[in-house]
């Protein structure tokens, strides 16, 4: 387990395709709803730790992946789970004032 049940599960549903790296609508759309319940369930990761947790989910879902090959995917989508964390933050904290 990576994170939650509920979170795993949203996980896998994005990191199992091959194509979780592309930006199909499709692809994209499982990434956002892992961020959402990730973001609803949970804290949220430090990045290193979002990242190491993505590694190890990739090499489970895709055990003949070279991950090196991935490495500013992965990058890109910790920044992008980051920003929205920090946005969804903020959003709350305005409307606790």
């Amino acid at each position: 387990m990576y994170f939650s049940e509920n979170v795993d599960s949203h996980l896998r549903s994005w990191l199992v395709h091959d194509s979780w790296e592309s930006a199909h609508p499709m692809d994209e759309a499982r990434f956002f709803s892992f961020v959402r319940v990730l973001v609803d369930e949970s804290r949220f990761p430090a990045p290193l730790e979002l990242k190491t947790s993505l590694k190890s989910a990739l090499r489970e879902y895709h055990p003949n992946i070279v991950l090196s090959k991935f490495e500013k995917d992965i990058d890109r989508f910790v920044a992008d789970a980051q920003t929205i964390f920090v946005y969804e933050k903020s959003r709350f904290l305005l409307r606790q004032s």
